[in-house]
């Protein structure tokens, strides 16, 4: 399997922020270096205007907002620092390369995680689809959606989380495997309909699942309801089984199916692998659908299982 090395960009300069986490606890004089992790925000910002450049300035500025103010809360802090160091990890794990789309086979088959018609309102296979592209475990992530004919995804003026058509709706497990790690005690987050982000909250990922499913590739799945999780660690799951309901708990700006491919079950250490579903179909702009197989699903495509 032939590797595509990856190219310096002036924006990893922000993994020298790691170098201000120890100067807070061993060596005052390295505080400044906490510093590089402003570059860190920028990126977010860039990405932010290029991914939602449909959305208004304030609901832009309010989630980069409650984005920043997130840093400072003391059940996030260690989590940052777990992520920190797990950027530097995962970069020299893949000195010689990332895996991508066009070097890496998947070693299972894998449906979309859900039954009936959603959108896939972020994420893809490449640099321009991705949503966190430079968040190395999520490189390939998934933000899915269901949305109407006049393409929004809740009813009403969307400020209440049951106004969202895919709140409450079943998450599947996209292939067999056993549940390695769930964590269920992260409460739903009401403020939805202004784009802000629960800074308060104890972990950004929410309510989560991992699915083991060979040695080398892991489900990650995020952001469920509170206490719908019908999984514990060390079950058994097949391909399509019932695992949980969609929710908006952590770091999430309304409801939705967060779900990548890792390869470890280290979710700080681990690197996002590229992922291709099985029997699929797609609505193309002309209104018809469109048969695919063992192909990737990519921003903005409307998607069913077959």
């Amino acid at each position: 399997m032939k590797k595509v090395k990856r190219k310096f960009s002036w924006t990893d300069l922000k993994h020298l922020g790691i170098i201000g986490l120890v100067g807070i606890f061993w060596r005052p004089e390295l505080k400044l270096f906490f510093l590089f992790y402003l570059i860190g925000f920028f990126e977010i910002y860039k990405n932010s205007k290029d991914s939602e450049s449909e959305l208004n300035g304030k609901k832009l500025k309010r989630y980069l907002r409650t984005l920043i103010v997130s840093q400072f809360n003391p059940f996030m802090f260690p989590l940052i620092i777990k992520q920190a160091f797990g950027q530097i990890i995962i970069l020299f794990k893949n000195i010689k390369g990332f895996p991508d789309r066009d070097n890496y086979t998947n070693q299972c088959e894998y449906i979309l995680p859900f039954d009936g018609r959603w959108k896939v309102g972020n994420g893809g296979s490449t640099k321009e689809n991705s949503h966190s592209w430079e968040i190395f475990t999520q490189r390939y992530a998934y933000d899915f959606i269901i949305c109407d004919s006049n393409g929004l995804s809740y009813k009403d003026k969307g400020l209440r989380l049951e106004d969202y058509y895919c709140f409450e709706k079943e998450v599947l497990s996209p292939a067999d495997g056993e549940i390695v790690n769930v964590s269920n005690k992260i409460k739903d987050y009401k403020g939805v309909g202004d784009l802000s982000l629960d800074w308060r909250v104890k972990d950004f990922r929410g309510n989560f699942v991992i699915i083991k499913h060979t040695d080398n590739e892991y489900s990650f799945i995020a952001h469920f309801k509170l206490n719908t999780i019908r999984v514990t660690t060390g079950d058994k799951v097949k391909q399509g089984q019932i695992i949980g309901l969609c929710g908006n708990s952590g770091h999430s700006t309304e409801p939705h199916i967060h779900f990548h491919l890792q390869d470890s079950k280290n979710f700080w250490v681990a690197t996002g692998l590229p992922i291709k579903f099985k029997h699929f179909q797609t609505l193309t702009k002309e209104g018809e659908l469109k048969l695919k197989e063992s192909e990737f699903v990519e921003k903005n495509e409307n998607v069913n299982n077959v």
